[in-house]
């Protein structure tokens, strides 16, 4: 006995679905910012509510190492 969804459930999960794949088109760099973001909001929240806060990646630092790895010749699955 299955019911149909209701429209307002349909058109979000809808969205959602576009979204994520907007999402994934994006470059890997972008993605990175994304998180690194997601990382700062969630270690504020650790901080407010009196938790240890969580690390948040320094973009700077990966993306100079990622760089560093296409100048050097290695071959990664970036840089093939």
């Amino acid at each position: 006995m299955s019911q149909a969804l209701p429209e307002v459930v349909q058109k979000v999960l809808q969205a959602k679905a576009e979204r994520r794949k907007q999402l994934a088109q994006l470059p890997p760099e972008e993605k990175l910012r994304i998180l690194v973001q997601m990382q700062k909001w969630a270690r504020a929240v650790h901080i407010a509510t009196g938790r240890p806060p969580t690390p948040v990646w320094n973009l700077e630092v990966l993306m100079s190492r990622e760089r560093k790895t296409q100048d050097s010749g290695i071959i990664t699955h970036d840089n093939p």
